[in-house]
């Protein structure tokens, strides 16, 4: 038998490692070439490949394709691993093309590795590189490259290299001598205007290319004649642009921020010459341009793009108007009129009222000149702004919304229009289904009709993707049918979606395809409600495939919908362990996200989407038994928002520690952009480069989320990282004291309960009350906030309605939650005060809607008596803010005073009721101007630089408070306005028909800014300073008080409804006495003060004057509003 020497193995290792070898030099991108050495790792990422490669090269140069190149690769990989070293390679990849001697080399490079030297992350890079080079060389050059990419990636690598050598040079700097190269103007226009007629998107680029040309040839001699031509060519250009940014025809986001800083660049200079010469018709043509970019950019999130995009449309209409052109007026008041709608839709109620006036403007322009289909496209246009603002609340808005859908359609259906009908008939029948969940029960006759008008015109002409979205639309009315209890529009509904569906499949729209699988998953869960066990398992499965395309690092809002909707499904088979997994997950996505969101908007979406999240999870924790867990849920879900409000951490870093944070979030939401722009291409027609869809969405997401660690790990550097885990229950007993319980009371489907933390006993109490249910605490909130909006909106003569209002809901709230809560803490054996001075202190973490409620005040119907008479109660915002307030109170707080009293000059008292404690030299007393505008008076800048030099031991504001229930972000106390620019004292009309000082609203985020670290007790004596943001984040208790105990305050006095000077100068001097005076707990204080202000009133009184009800200012309404009986009940203490 022959012995075998190793040779014929050794040749079939040679032959293997020669075939993979030939393999990886033809691979087709680095990606491809990454699997590939993956996959035979133990050949390729070797030594012996690595000589291989070295006998084949020929003359030490590095071809584009060539084995030096490979080497280099190869060596990364065995240094670092491979998918380290294929990232270290693309570094050394994007350097070696860079220093390519010629645009010949360059482009043997990207014909090869066009990834990723194409891709969006390299670019990105190159963009901010040379943004950040202070050589401006260096960053001519850099910007070169980026334009090089550009044209090879819009173009194709042969038409794009031509087209750069055109426009850039063959090196970078040569394109201004380039530029004076001969060209032909006639043949670039001849081609401009063909392309232009066209008006193709695929043409859009080299019209770009021809512009930039025509442009870079035509002299700046001054001359009115080539000003004006290149005011022409500037702003077709700038026009150009802003399509392609709005078509998603830029590949990365920073291609597209530079595109939409040179069309605005553009736009200037293109205004800028119009105006100097005066061409005012254009001037106009060219503002509105401007102004419908700014407005896309407005509805990108960018909130600060709208002020100069009205003044834009202002212009325009100003000239169209005076030149009498009508036409043109009509549309230009329809575009900035759309602006506002988008304005409304994003929370500026007050945009709709002037929104309507551009309409109704255009509307009569129109109709006059019988422009008939542009009458019916903004009659369409306003009578969608109706619809939204019926979806707000305006009921009466539908019935003019329907007047003119109906004009739209007569219309568009006598000119044949059909492709308009569908939409307008469509978004016709969207009202009547809102109309339909509204309680309109008759609205779904005529919504249907007008679905099935839609469909068949869709239908008829092909346009499948439009079909897809009317059947959606029908599909989901009739859910809310099925919801209503038609058990036969499920059939239906079902058929509508699975249509939707296989449409949208068919045509890869796979964002669309997730938000029709969870409509219809919506759906089965409905059905499953309603007894058929069979849905839950199709639900499911098609929530599977909606969140397989919403990845929540692209789309998180979306995300967290269909999570949400999945969580409403779970909690409906009682599957209380996956209800807990699910939301823990959700309330950790959101808390990682919200610091990298910079746009208020957006951040307040986000947190919509996890509204009621937390007491959810933590009730299904509870039920099944795990209170520590249920806890840390209900924690987590009331302190999204504030553990991450950044803005007074931020505030006191450096300037370089601040501009590091706005990079880093910058480049994260950039990188968050190009992903979510690629997961909308996987549905896209490719382009030219033919480059894999799928392959650019995986390439995003691995640098997004490289990204986001990399700014959370940056922001834990920074000491900005604010997530922990609740306090346990042995850190708040010991904090609390002796004789304090801490009450957190939860209300669930099917009851809820107090968990309590006693002295003497060991962990959490439960009290499980069957009683205390979601929809109970939901009918008492909803009685209560009905009665106070009546009376919020009321005038003087509603007093007694307020009173009866304050009366019933005391009573409600006892039956609900303190009486309950009056029987646990009998049955710990911790009796009742009875009136005595000293009483059991308790801190209540209850939903923050409950705190706006006079929960001190709950009054027991058979006795009488309220709870305060027993117990003394202060709120706690969180479990959290509850240890927190605890410790600051017991650290040594200085005797030291900064008081703002009267700044409007409008009260009728000048003294603040926390002066007379304190020594003159340890006060400083900030006022209203008194008529003397040298006087130092209590401005926004004066009160920060008080605070800030000061750094209080108390904190006492008595003066105008408001709340806007509709914007809690105006919610605010109100200090001196600055003197106006002649140096006079800005004064207006009081509704008393006297003169006061302006107010200047002074915020929760101004307050938090504030510097009240060593302030033991902060008063907020004015008009609702106590209520929080019900509108938008119920679940949270943003509002001023929490926005002191983030500033610093350890305990905060305010206000739960409208009051008057004497009775709160009452209650804020016995308050305050007890505290500093005779050590007493702020709690233990307050609920003295108010007891003896309902008991003898005129004896606590230093003014005489009456304490009833009376009508006096409230910043709060347009009207004089009642101050509601009792007054001692108005006041609530938030910390401790």
């Amino acid at each position: 038998m022959p012995i075998n020497d190793g040779t014929e193995a050794c040749a079939m290792r040679d032959a293997t490692l020669d075939d993979a070898l030939a393999e990886l030099l033809a691979a087709d991108g680095l990606a491809a070439k990454q699997s590939i050495l993956a996959r035979h790792a133990q050949l390729l990422v070797t030594a012996a490949a690595d000589a291989r490669l070295s006998d084949r090269e020929q003359d030490g140069s590095v071809a584009a394709d060539g084995p030096e190149i490979h080497r280099a690769l190869i060596a990364q990989c065995r240094e670092q691993g491979v998918d380290a070293g294929v990232g270290a390679f693309a570094l050394l990849l994007v350097n070696l093309w860079l220093d390519q001697p010629t645009l010949e080399a360059k482009a043997a490079l990207l014909a090869v590795w066009s990834d990723p030297l194409l891709s969006g992350p390299v670019q990105d890079a190159l963009v901010s590189a040379a943004e950040s080079a202070d050589d401006p060389d260096q960053a001519a050059g850099l910007h070169w490259h980026v334009r090089l990419a550009e044209h090879c990636r819009d173009q194709g690598l042969a038409a794009g290299l031509a087209a750069h050598r055109t426009l850039d040079g063959d090196q970078p700097g040569e394109s201004a001598a380039n530029a004076t190269a001969p060209i032909d103007p006639a043949s670039l226009l001849a081609e401009l205007e063909t392309l232009a007629a066209e008006n193709r998107p695929e043409g859009w680029s080299r019209m770009t290319m021809i512009l930039e040309t025509l442009l870079a040839h035509l002299p700046r001699s001054g001359s009115s004649e080539l000003d004006e031509v290149r005011a022409a060519l500037g702003s077709q250009l700038a026009a150009i642009l802003s399509e392609r940014m709005q078509a998603g025809l830029f590949a990365t986001a920073s291609a597209a921020s530079a595109a939409q800083r040179r069309a605005h660049a553009l736009y200037d200079e293109a205004l800028a010459i119009l105006r100097r010469h005066e061409r005012w018709v254009e001037v106009a043509a060219t503002a509105q341009n401007q102004a419908i970019l700014l407005r896309s950019q407005f509805k990108a999130g960018d909130e600060a793009a709208a002020g100069r995009a009205h003044a834009l449309y202002d212009e325009a209409l100003a000239i169209r108007r005076r030149d009498e052109r009508w036409v043109e007026v009509a549309a230009t008041a329809q575009n900035q009129a759309n602006l506002l709608a988008s304005q409304f839709e994003a929370g500026d109620a007050a945009a709709a009222g002037r929104a309507h006036a551009l309409y109704d403007e255009a509307l009569a322009i129109q109709r006059r000149d019988k422009r008939w289909v542009e009458v019916a496209t903004t009659a369409q246009n306003q009578a969608n702004l109706l619809q939204r603002q019926f979806d707000a609340g305006d009921a009466a808005a539908a019935g003019r919304a329907h007047a003119l859908y109906d004009e739209a359609l007569a219309i568009l259906r006598r000119h044949e229009r059909w492709v308009e009908v569908a939409t307008t008939a469509q978004n016709q029948a969207s009202l009547l289904t809102s109309q339909f969940e509204a309680g309109d029960a008759a609205a779904t006759g005529r919504a249907h009709a007008l679905y099935d008008e839609a469909l068949a015109i869709r239908r008829r002409h092909k346009r499948w993707v439009e079909v897809a979205t009317t059947a959606q639309n029908q599909a989901s009315l009739l859910r809310s049918q099925f919801e209503a209890g038609d058990a036969a529009a499920a059939g239906h509904a079902h058929a509508l979606y699975g249509e939707a569906l296989a449409i949208l499949r068919r045509h890869e729209r796979w964002v669309e395809v997730a938000g029709t699988a969870q409509n219809q998953a919506n759906l089965l869960t409905s059905q499953f409600e309603a007894g058929d066990a069979a849905a839950a398992g199709r639900a499911h499965a098609l929530f599977d495939e909606a969140l397989a395309w919403l990845p929540f690092d692209a789309v998180p809002i979306r995300n967290l919908t269909a999570r949400r909707n999945r969580l409403r499904l779970l909690e409906a088979e009682r599957d209380h362990r996956r209800v807990v997994d699910l939301a823990s997950v959700l309330l950790a996505d959101v808390r990682l996200r919200l610091p990298g969101i910079a746009a208020p908007r957006n951040r307040r979406r986000l947190l919509q989407e996890i509204d009621g999240l937390g007491q959810r999870a933590a009730n299904s924790a509870l039920a099944l038994g795990e209170i520590e867990q249920g806890l840390a849920l209900m924690e987590a879900g009331r302190t999204v928002e504030l553990g991450h409000r950044l803005r007074d951490a931020e505030a006191l870093l450096t300037a370089d520690q601040r501009a590091l944070l706005d990079d880093a979030r910058a480049d994260l939401d950039a990188v968050g952009a190009v992903f979510a722009q690629s997961l909308h291409a996987l549905g896209e027609p490719r382009g030219p480069s033919g480059a894999d869809p799928h392959r650019a969405v995986t390439q995003a997401e691995a640098l997004l989320n490289e990204r986001a660690a990399a700014f959370a790990a940056l922001r834990t550097r920074l000491g900005l990282n604010l997530d922990q885990p609740p306090p346990d229950a042995v850190a708040l007993r010991a904090a609390l004291g002796p004789n304090t319980v801490l009450a957190a009371p939860w209300f669930a489907e099917t009851g809820g309960g107090l968990l309590l933390l006693a002295p003497g006993r060991d962990g959490w109490q439960r009290v499980d009350r069957p009683d205390m249910t979601r929809d109970a605490l939901q009918t008492l909130l909803e009685a209560w906030f009905a009665r106070y909006h009546h009376f919020h909106q009321s005038d003087a003569g509603a007093a007694g309605v307020a009173t009866s209002a304050v009366d019933e809901g005391r009573q409600a709230l006892w039956r609900l939650l303190m009486g309950p809560l009056h029987q646990a803490m009998a049955a710990l054996g911790l009796l009742p005060a009875r009136g005595a001075a000293m009483a059991t202190e308790i801190v209540l973490c209850p939903p923050p809607a409950l705190s706006v409620l006079p929960l001190a005040a709950a009054t027991d119907p058979e006795t009488g008596r309220a709870f305060l008479d027993d117990y003394a109660l202060r709120v706690a915002p969180s479990l959290q803010a509850c240890l927190t307030a605890a410790e600051r109170a017991a650290r040594p707080s200085p005797r030291t005073l900064v008081a703002v009293t009267n700044p409007q000059d409008d009260l009728g008292v000048h003294a603040n009721p926390a002066l007379a404690f304190f020594e003159d030299a340890a006060r400083i007393d900030l006022t209203g101007y008194h008529g003397d505008p040298q006087r130092a008076a209590a401005t926004a800048d004066r009160l920060r630089a008080t605070v800030s030099a000061r750094r209080p031991g108390c904190f006492s504001f008595y003066g105008h408070g408001g709340w806007d229930p509709a914007d809690p972000d105006n919610s605010a106390l109100y200090l001196a306005a600055p003197l106006d620019v002649d140096g006079a004292i800005p004064q207006e009309d009081t509704n008393r028909g006297d003169r006061r000082t302006i107010g200047e609203p002074f915020g929760a985020a101004a307050l938090q800014g504030l510097d009240l670290g060593a302030c033991r007790i902060a008063v907020l004596a004015g008009c609702e300073t106590g209520m929080i943001d019900l509108a938008r984040n119920p679940d949270e208790h943003l509002g001023l008080p929490a926005a002191l105990l983030q500033a610093g305050a350890a305990a905060v006095l305010a206000t739960l409804w409208p009051v008057e000077p004497e009775s709160t100068y009452a209650v804020v001097t016995q308050t305050l006495r007890a505290v500093l005076n005779d050590e007493s707990s702020p709690a233990q204080a307050l609920r003295r003060a108010q007891m003896r202000l309902r008991d003898d009133p005129g004896a606590v009184d230093p003014t005489g004057a009456h304490l009833g009800p009376k009508p006096v200012r409230s910043d709060s309404g347009n009207n004089p509003c009642p101050r509601p009986s009792p007054l001692w009940a108005a006041f609530t203490l938030v910390g401790a």
